[in-house]
């Protein structure tokens, strides 16, 4: 069973490689940079090659709708990945965010 799903996510990813690889991503992707004024929507700083246009709406029936720049944002490559990590916890339990905070505060504390 564990290979199936291995192989379906392994097609998935392929189409949504291909996908990206489109005109029309490129196109879309170079919108999103220039709404974004060429800087990750998170931390501000200056975007790197090999950024990411993120998806905001993740469910895969609407990987391809491009409509609504407004579901996308710019992000550096470590930044995209933690918003993906996180998000695995946040759709279950938003007060993760309250936590982190309270970690990276007593960090801040602890190291000025």
């Amino acid at each position: 069973m564990i290979l199936k799903w291995s192989i379906y996510l392994s097609k998935e990813q392929n189409l949504k490689s291909k996908f990206r690889s489109s005109k029309v991503w490129k196109e879309h992707r170079k919108k999103v940079y220039h709404k974004d004024g060429g800087k990750d929507y998170i931390t501000g700083h200056k975007l790197l090659k090999g950024y990411n246009c993120h998806h905001l709406d993740l469910r895969p029936e609407n990987y391809k709708k491009l409509e609504d720049i407004n579901h996308f944002i710019s992000l550096n490559k470590q930044t995209h990945e933690t918003v993906h990590f996180l998000y695995r916890y946040y759709e279950k339990d938003p007060t993760v965010l309250t936590r982190l905070k309270e970690v990276l505060d007593n960090m801040l504390e602890i190291n000025t």
